[in-house]
């Protein structure tokens, strides 16, 4: 019993360490690129308008697409063999970065023929090639050894800079629909400066600096990181497909439309999953010394997730007209349910990740391509029937429906292994469900108008108070765990 509680204490002190060291910083780099991106995206949005910023959100899309095919999953491969053997590698180093620029090249030229070859007029070509430059910088950005060595504040300067930049640079050339050519310019230059920050930063914490090409390599990297290159495939597809599939089915207005709130609610998963991300290294060597401490873990975490998302959800969910009003202006009235709707599909694509992250941990990643290849089977149909019948409203739907049938999946077929708090679940579930009838009710009466403006704001107050009262979140075990009491 002493050697259990002896072993346990130590896997806290390192979560405490973690959280100190890894999440902390991403999370404070993620609040100030968050700040910064979203002051961008609404200048960008209102300056362009929604055609252009349509287009804009269409080519994006298709880098993610090119970016996920030029990776093939050997950046993430390369840094969990960093995070267990906790070394620096340059041999690795220099092989995985060379293989993706040549595959980065590739894509480029087939994507840029693919879309003359199809009949796309000269300007929108020209924007997505300086798009698709921007994978060498990226590519050159050592980002994936920091995470691997647990460098996270190196690479939360990098972020911040990179934001900065890109952002003063669209602040200086963006100024009407006409110059939306500058917008990729903009992105393309401070990934370049990112880059040779990355480079220097690793050139001053790594000595060892052996430059080696060695070719023989790469078809072993491709069959060790084959079922990753899938999970990545599915995992930008299925987080992509949504504004792919109005750019094709509908016009570019309706693009910009939904994206105004997908790419808001994107910034706010990305920022809930830094949770997720600070602690990958630890839990990848934790499991290969007791595997049962993610049961100990688990509970805890996915409490933080949900007592952390689900109130954000309620407040933006009840005033998306107001954000929308604020940020965009009257031409975007058409995204405000959009964002009310879609708000919510970050919670079941955070439990989801929860689990692909411990998959990953524990080199399980075909079991992981057989639930994405599922979530996509589900996804595309109802999506491509649904947006082209009912409009963008039904895609945020469909999004969140298939996003919730998944997250059970995983849940019922790793029940032994990652614990649910099914009763927090209930509690936080019910109580959120009370509040929206409330607010229902309200909303059918307007002579209760005011009513429900004041509700709009202190239904977030009830909803703490609910989860405090109710102990959803266990304050006691993360106080222990994070400040090392019993």
């Amino acid at each position: 019993m002493v050697e259990s509680n002896s072993f346990s204490e130590i896997y806290f002190v390192n979560i405490k360490k973690i959280i100190l060291n890894n999440v902390g910083p991403l999370l404070l780099a993620q609040i100030i690129t968050f700040i910064i991106n979203f002051f961008q995206l609404i200048y960008l949005a209102r300056v362009l308008a929604p055609e252009n910023f349509g287009v804009i959100s269409f080519v994006q899309t298709i880098l993610f697409y090119v970016l996920i095919f030029s990776n093939l999953g050997i950046s993430f491969m390369g840094t969990r063999e960093l995070a267990v053997t906790h070394a620096f590698d340059s041999v690795m180093y220099w092989n995985i970065t060379i293989f993706r620029l040549l595959l980065a090249g590739v894509c480029i030229v087939i994507s840029y023929f693919w879309f003359v070859s199809v009949g796309e007029d000269n300007s929108f070509s020209l924007i997505l090639i300086i798009y698709l430059c921007t994978l060498f910088p990226s590519i050159l950005t050592p980002d994936w050894v920091f995470n691997g060595l647990e460098m996270m504040k190196i690479n939360s300067v990098i972020k911040i800079l990179v934001a900065a930049i890109g952002f003063g640079l669209v602040l200086f050339f963006v100024k009407s629909p006409s110059d939306l050519m500058f917008v990729p310019g903009a992105i393309l230059v401070s990934l370049i400066i990112g880059a040779i920050l990355g480079m220097i930063f690793l050139k001053k914490s790594e000595e060892k600096w052996d430059i080696q090409i060695r070719p023989s390599l790469w078809v072993e990297y491709i069959r060790r990181s084959m079922n990753i290159a899938f999970t990545s495939y599915l995992i930008v597809i299925i987080g992509t497909i949504d504004v792919f599939m109005i750019g094709i089915l509908l016009s570019d207005t309706e693009v910009g439309y939904y994206s105004a709130a997908s790419k808001l609610i994107l910034s706010f998963h990305t920022m809930f999953n830094l949770i997720v991300v600070g602690i990958f290294p630890i839990v990848t060597r934790i499991v290969h010394s007791n595997p049962n401490m993610i049961k100990t873990l688990s509970s805890p975490i996915i409490s933080c997730i949900l007592a952390l998302e689900i109130p954000f959800c309620l407040v933006i969910s009840l005033n998306s007209d107001l954000f929308i009003h604020l940020l965009y202006g009257v031409r975007y009235e058409a995204t405000i349910p959009v964002l009310a709707i879609l708000i919510w599909s970050i919670i079941p694509y955070s439990l989801c990740n929860v689990y692909t992250t411990i998959l990953n941990a524990t080199y399980r990643e075909s079991m992981i391509v057989k639930i994405l290849t599922l979530q996509l089977v589900f996804l595309i149909p109802t999506i491509a029937v649904g947006t082209k019948m009912f409009g963008i409203k039904f895609t945020a739907w469909a999004v969140i429906i298939i996003g919730i049938v998944i997250s059970i999946l995983y849940a019922t077929m790793y029940r032994k292994e990652i614990i649910i708090p099914f009763w927090n679940v209930l509690k936080i579930c019910a109580l959120c469900m009370v509040l929206l009838g409330i607010h229902a009710l309200l909303h059918q009466f307007t002579m209760m108008g005011s009513f429900e403006s004041v509700f709009r704001i202190g239904s977030l107050i009830v909803l703490l108070a609910g989860i405090i009262l109710f102990n959803i979140v266990p304050i006691r075990q993360i106080y222990e765990i994070v400040l090392d009491y019993k």
